[in-house]
C-alpha cells in the first residue's frame, strides 16, 4: 500500500472513530484560547483525540487569510513498539457543526521509536467566506513490524 493511500485510510478511520464513537470524552483534550484579551480574534474551539500509544500535545491553530496551519507534538508513548507513516489528521468544523475539510500532514519524524517524539504541521485551505468554528487533531501511523 502506497503512503498516499495509507493516509487515506488513516484519515477515513480515525475520521469514522470521531464521527461513531463519542463515548471517548476521556480522551479528549481541550485546546483554550490562551488570548482572552483580543475579542476580535477568537480563535476556534479545538480537541486532541489521542490514540492508546500515540498522543499530541503543544497544539496551536493559526489562521491567515484562507490558510489554516495547525502545529503541535507528537509522541510514541509506547514502551516498545515504533511506528512508522506517522500522521495526523486535522478535522475543521463550521458554527453549524458541518466539516468544512479534514487534511492530514506527516510528522517532521514519520517514524517514531518508544518514546521518541516529533513536531508536526497540518496545512490546509478553506474557501474564502467560510469560518472555522471547532476543530480536531488525531494521530495515525502503522505499527511497526
Amino acid at each position: 500500500m502506497s503512503i498516499q493511500n495509507i493516509v487515506y485510510f488513516t484519515l477515513a478511520i480515525t475520521t469514522l472513530l470521531v464521527l461513531t464513537f463519542s463515548s471517548l470524552v476521556p480522551l479528549v483534550q481541550s485546546q483554550e484560547d490562551e488570548d482572552d484579551d483580543n475579542e476580535e480574534e477568537q480563535l476556534p474551539a479545538g480537541q486532541v483525540v489521542n490514540s492508546k500509544y500515540l498522543t499530541i500535545t503543544g497544539v496551536t491553530f493559526n489562521e491567515d487569510d484562507n490558510q489554516v496551519n495547525i502545529a503541535g507534538t507528537i509522541a510514541n508513548n509506547s514502551t516498545d513498539q515504533s511506528f512508522t507513516n506517522v500522521s495526523i489528521v486535522g478535522q475543521l468544523y463550521d458554527d453549524e457543526n458541518r466539516m468544512l475539510t479534514a487534511s492530514s500532514g506527516v510528522a517532521n519524524l514519520a517514524n517514531l521509536a518508544p518514546g521518541q517524539q516529533s513536531a508536526f504541521t497540518v496545512t490546509t485551505i478553506i474557501p474564502p467566506d467560510e469560518e472555522v468554528a471547532r476543530y480536531i487533531v488525531l494521530p495515525g501511523g502503522s505499527a511497526a513490524q
